[in-house]
């Protein structure tokens, strides 16, 4: 199964299960969409049910109505490759493709600005932080 199908099969599921359609943001929580933790409960075993298998990871994972839609895919994803029913490096691709920024939830909602720190100037950035100093003119000087 191609990574792009995997996505579509995700997001048919998800709409036959809820009638709600995926937002466009992985990062958004199923919450936001109005579902609580019983409707998480109903999504893996819709998942179950299609393919015919058990989600062990679902304790694991913790799905619940704050989860976000890429935890949820990424729990998806991941019970196909536990049960030998996709491959790892289509799975990486699909997992890439539908959540690029990766799959843990960002600290602020996905449609604020995201500041990316180097890594070289994290330690100087958290002092900072801790120090309540301001980091904006500090990183003007990084910027080309």
């Amino acid at each position: 199964m191609p990574p792009q199908d995997i996505v579509k099969t995700f997001k048919d599921l998800f709409y036959q299960t809820t009638h709600i359609q995926v937002p466009q943001s992985p990062y958004t929580k199923l919450m936001d969409v109005g579902l609580d933790s019983l409707d998480a409960v109903e999504l893996i075993v819709a998942f179950e049910k299609k393919f015919k298998l058990k989600f062990r990871n679902f304790v694991e994972y913790k799905i619940d109505q704050y989860s976000t839609f890429a935890d949820l895919f990424k729990t998806f994803v991941d019970t196909l490759v536990a049960h030998n029913q996709l491959n790892p490096v289509v799975a990486q691709a699909a997992l890439s493709m539908y959540a690029p920024l990766g799959y843990a939830a960002p600290l602020a909602n996905a449609d604020e600005p995201v500041v990316i720190i180097p890594r070289s100037l994290l330690n100087e950035c958290i002092r900072a932080l801790a120090n309540k100093k301001a980091l904006v003119t500090k990183l003007k000087q990084y910027q080309k």
